[in-house]
């Protein structure tokens, strides 16, 4: 369990320092976000995108697959940039990443 949660506190630091620019807020914090877990947060980072250029579109795979998955897609030009995950705040996230060039561990 503690794997998981130290997943997602990398990935709302990564998101805070190359995304939203909100290193000042340190976990813990009452302002404190959470992008990989939080939809209302994922949003803010889908939006941030959008000011960076990046277009967004989204494909539910949870019917296909039979338990919840999505795939997320940050374009811009010709360059596209995806990724899949188990919630829709962690794909857009994981997508949002890999379109500001922060390369993740597997």
């Amino acid at each position: 369990m503690q794997v998981v949660g130290s997943k997602y506190t990398k990935i709302n630091d990564l998101v805070a320092e190359h995304i939203t620019n909100i290193k000042h807020l340190l976990p813990g914090s009452p302002f404190w976000c959470k992008p990989s877990t939080e939809i209302g947060y994922a949003w803010e980072v889908v939006r941030k995108m959008q000011l960076k250029g990046f277009h967004s579109s989204h494909t539910d795979l949870s019917e296909d697959s039979g338990q919840e998955w999505w795939s997320w897609h940050f374009t811009k030009g010709n360059d596209s940039y995806s990724a899949q995950a188990e919630s829709a705040p962690m794909a857009i996230c994981l997508a949002a990443l890999k379109a500001v060039g922060v390369e993740l561990e597997e």
